[in-house]
């Protein structure tokens, strides 16, 4: 769990200082580069968050270490070949050290006379050497150098872990508890509003959801319920998203607008998005760059619906018309896993400053893949290092 807690730390300390580095840059990029791109990056460095190992470098293949021998040998080499040949059988050369004579292959009993040279060396026991344990005194050494390191508890006292392990603990704990918490809020969240889901019955209600299906393009269109306590149209749900429209708002002319802005979050997985962000907020909840990063992401996903929407559409009027009517029924802050037509008032002026500029935007691919590439290594060589 440690080794896990460091990795962690280390890619987010190396993401978290590329994304308040990404943030510095907002107002430059904001005004040159589509919503769209914005998110990918955040999206990007959210996803690095949740990866916390490192690829692993390509070793070089080991090198043949190749030795050069002499081609003859050297003089003294050879008058130590001469002396040792010359000395007689009993004594080593330059030694007058005697040594056991070998019989040689060629007598008759060899193998007794072998065994009568050599029976006496091999019956005999090694003796250790002065000033040198023997392995059953090492072993004792050792036992007793086991027992004196190896702390003894006194009644009353308490053994504290280490201060790696005693942070991988309050690191799991801090997880456990944020996940929790938001999967709490939403389940508290969603069994108070859905209890006051209605069919939507009104005629034009209807035709303005086929008309939104159709202008995005829905392969599938989701369930659509009237709603009394939600304050603006949103998408709630993951893996079975639904849209919520206030019943203020099912006979208003500019419903079909609302609807596809929610219609293109689903079409466009933007919840699950909101799922990553979070994951990554509780894995690094002791982390403020992380928490920034999501927020702005969530706010460029508005604006990537926006774009989407009056994509080739020259009715911004209007769009804009839509969102002062959201506004007007009521503006609120999403919950966990759902989105927000009218999130509040400060970003409903920045959509509505968005959606009447006349700058031209890039898409800015040369610049995303540079950026996914730095995400990509965002942390590589923290985590080499750990």
């Amino acid at each position: 769990m440690e080794r896990l807690l460091f990795a962690y730390a280390g890619v987010g300390l190396a993401t978290g200082a590329a994304a308040l580095a990404l943030l510095a840059l907002t107002p430059f990029w904001e005004k040159r580069y589509a919503a769209r791109f914005r998110c990918i990056v955040w999206l990007a460095l959210a996803v690095r968050l949740l990866v916390p190992f490192a690829a692993p470098l390509p070793a070089p293949a080991p090198q043949p270490l190749l030795l050069e021998l002499p081609a003859s040998l050297p003089d003294t080499a050879r008058a130590g070949e001469t002396q040792a040949a010359g000395a007689p059988t009993g004594q080593a050369a330059g030694t007058g050290e005697s040594v056991a004579s070998v019989p040689q292959a060629s007598d008759r009993n060899t193998e007794p006379e072998i065994k009568e040279a050599f029976g006496t060396a091999q019956a005999a026991p090694r003796e250790p050497a002065a000033g040198v344990p023997s392995a059953q005194e090492e072993g004792r050494t050792e036992a007793s150098g086991a027992s004196r390191k190896t702390p003894v508890l006194r009644s009353g006292e308490i053994l504290l872990p280490a201060p790696a392990r005693l942070a991988g603990f309050v690191w799991l704990a801090g997880v456990g508890v944020c996940a929790l918490w938001h999967l709490a809020h939403y389940a508290v969240w969603r069994a108070r509003t859905f209890h006051w889901n209605r069919p939507m019955e009104s005629s034009a209600a209807q035709k303005a959801h086929a008309a939104a299906c159709r202008a995005v393009r829905m392969r599938r269109a989701p369930g659509i319920y009237a709603n009394a306590v939600v304050p603006c149209p949103m998408a709630v749900g993951v893996l079975r998203p639904v849209v919520l429209v206030p019943e203020a708002l099912c006979e208003s002319l500019l419903l079909e607008w609302m609807l596809r802005h929610e219609l293109t979050h689903i079409k466009r997985g933007h919840i699950v998005c909101k799922a990553v962000l979070l994951s990554a907020c509780a894995v690094h909840w002791y982390n403020p760059a992380v928490w920034l990063l999501a927020r702005r992401c969530e706010k460029d996903l508005e604006f990537a619906c926006d774009e989407a929407v009056l994509h080739g559409a020259p009715v911004r009027a209007a769009y804009g018309e839509a969102l002062l009517a959201a506004l007007k029924a009521g503006a609120g802050r999403p919950a966990p896993f759902t989105t927000c037509f009218a999130p509040g008032k400060k970003m409903m002026l920045r959509r509505f400053s968005a959606i009447f500029s006349k700058t031209g935007k890039r898409a800015g691919r040369a610049a995303l893949a540079c950026i996914l590439c730095l995400a990509a290594l965002a942390g590589s060589f923290v985590a080499c290092s750990a």
